[in-house]
């Protein structure tokens, strides 16, 4: 119903003949059965409108797809398939399809693992055919939804139904994905949720200008327009950092911002999508796969330090495996030697070019012949290497501040500029234009930081 072009005299017909049938078969209730037919066909004309309505050029995916939206407030307890119900009845009027396939593909998807995002927060999302319209439901359940396996019941529920499989829908999705990320990532979002009064305020708070969400998306307008310069546009920032060998002020204690922490996060996955876009939508930049090797060697040995990073680790190795970022591979290793060897299988098994790679690891190992067969030859542009150096004063305790260290090293591998006011905890040093060293700040690790960071990323996936 919601792509009614060209449909229009099929669903003449298609009444015409339901409401001869019931005449036939059903004279007592013929009135009462038109009646719900006449309200079927003009909410399905609604939505085909709403469907085909030119949005401003403009006008933000996210917010539209809110405005569209159905909000789902629940009163009482309900369990996940109950909710699911509810949802794939609102499919059927959005997307054309029947009511039980709908259903099968939520239960599916769930079977696969849970959709469960974090605490309280449920991102369920299902894959449709391409001739489909990319649809949201969201439901606020005050009093819990019951995933099984989930000890504390789901509050916020973003239902996605569209097509996949394409770059150019996979990037849309992200792109959502991304949006919502930023919304459940604000530790005051559950609270304002629970406490709006009803649909509309719901709506409201979701499209509220002055959320970070919409920060962020402003924010993200000039990485796109600074891809350029020379050497096919891959110039980062030369700036000259303080002394990296300098021991941190005795007079002011670092500490972790979470404000900050989170923000990297966002910042890795937004400039992985922003590459992904780049080449869905940019035929000139459209190569190979992005990929991204971590040489881990370096990260103090501490079982105990190793045990509360490891989840962050394995959500960089799983990213590659999501729908939307298939285009990216990422291999990691405890070593330089065994890393360059998983590169070179990549390169040969993808065809990747050289100048798609993005290596971080201990800078002492860029510097010899390890990898070699990446540094590119005469006008070829090579990989672009991150060597993190530690600090006299880094500790096994410290915090492995990778996730910011990688987003540095992708933006600038692929031509963004990336200042060093904007990371005061990670002190660069350019040696080439494909060969930067990061110096991260000393400061004791929070099992938290790692956590959310994960959460974020997981909830981007």
């Amino acid at each position: 119903p919601v792509r009614a072009e060209g449909r229009q005299g099929l669903e003449e017909e298609l009444t015409r003949a339901l409401r001869a049938q019931i005449r036939v078969m059903s004279p007592k209730n013929a009135a009462e059965i038109e009646e719900k037919i006449n309200g079927f066909m003009e909410e399905s004309k609604r939505l085909a409108d709403l469907a085909d309505r030119k949005q401003p050029e403009n006008e933000d995916d996210f917010n539209r797809l809110v405005s569209e939206c159905r909000i789902i407030d629940l009163k009482e307890r309900c369990t996940r398939d109950e909710v699911f119900d509810m949802v794939a009845e609102e499919g059927v009027l959005r997307v054309g399809m029947p009511h039980r396939d709908i259903l099968d593909k939520l239960l599916k998807r769930e079977s696969q693992g849970s959709t469960v995002v974090k605490p309280g927060v449920a991102i369920p999302h299902i894959a449709l055919s391409a001739d489909k319209k990319y649809t949201m439901v969201i439901a606020r359940a005050k009093n819990g939804i019951l995933f099984p396996g989930d000890a504390q019941p789901v509050q916020v529920m973003f239902a996605l139904m569209g097509p996949r499989g394409e770059e150019k829908f996979d990037a849309f999705h992200l792109k959502v994905m991304m949006s919502i990320a930023q919304i459940a990532s604000d530790s005051g979002f559950t609270e304002k949720w629970l406490d709006c009064e009803d649909e509309d305020a719901l709506r409201a708070l979701l499209l509220n200008p002055e959320s970070k969400r919409a920060k962020k998306t402003e924010s993200n307008k000039n990485p796109r327009e600074g891809i350029g310069g020379t050497e096919e546009g891959r110039v980062c920032s030369d700036v000259a950092p303080p002394e990296t060998k300098k021991k941190p002020s005795k007079k002011i204690k670092p500490t972790l911002s979470v404000e900050r922490e989170s923000k990297a996060a966002r910042d890795f996955i937004n400039a992985l999508i922003l590459q992904i876009e780049t080449r869905a939508f940019n035929p000139a930049k459209q190569r190979g796969k992005i990929v991204v090797g971590i040489d881990s060697s370096w990260i103090p040995d501490d079982p105990m330090h190793r045990a509360q990073l490891q989840p962050l680790l394995n959500s960089l190795n799983y990213i590659a495996r999501k729908r939307g970022f298939e285009s990216v591979i990422v291999r990691r290793r405890g070593s330089a030697r065994k890393l360059a060897q998983a590169l070179k299988t990549v390169r040969r098994d993808n065809k990747a070019d050289i100048s798609d790679f993005v290596i971080l690891g201990e800078a002492g190992s860029f510097k010899g012949d390890t990898f070699k067969e990446f540094k590119g030859k005469r006008d070829e542009l090579g990989a672009f290497f991150a060597g993190v150096e530690l600090p006299e004063d880094f500790k096994s305790n410290s915090h492995v501040r990778i996730i910011e260290m990688l987003a540095m090293a992708v933006n600038m591998a692929f031509g963004v500029t990336v200042e060093q006011e904007g990371h005061p905890d990670v002190m660069f040093r350019k040696i080439s234009d494909r060969f930067y060293v990061f110096v991260p700040t000393a400061i004791p690790f929070d099992t938290k930081i790692y956590r959310l960071q994960k959460e974020i990323i997981d909830v981007s996936m």
